[in-house]
C-alpha cells in the first residue's frame, strides 16, 4: 500500500489538490447500502487510504476516484 500512495503521490494532479484522503466510515457504509453488498476487505482498506483523488496520466486524461459519487 505505501509504494502505491508513493506513486499517486507523484502522479499529476491539479494544484490545490493535496494527497490522497481517505474515505471515512460513513461514506463506506452508504456506499454499501446503496450498493446492496458488502465491499470486499482489500476495497474498503484502500478506499480508508485513498479516496476522492483527482490523478492524470501525463497525457491530458484526469480520472477522478470517489465512493461518494
Amino acid at each position: 500500500m505505501a509504494e502505491i500512495l508513493t506513486l499517486l503521490n507523484q502522479v499529476w494532479k491539479p494544484p490545490e489538490q493535496g494527497g490522497p484522503v481517505g474515505a471515512g466510515v460513513a461514506q463506506l457504509i452508504a456506499l454499501r447500502d446503496s450498493l446492496g453488498f458488502d465491499l470486499p476487505r482489500e476495497l474498503q482498506y484502500w478506499l480508508v487510504q485513498c479516496n476522492c483523488l483527482i490523478a492524470g496520466d501525463g497525457h491530458g486524461n484526469t480520472y477522478v476516484l470517489d465512493v461518494g459519487r
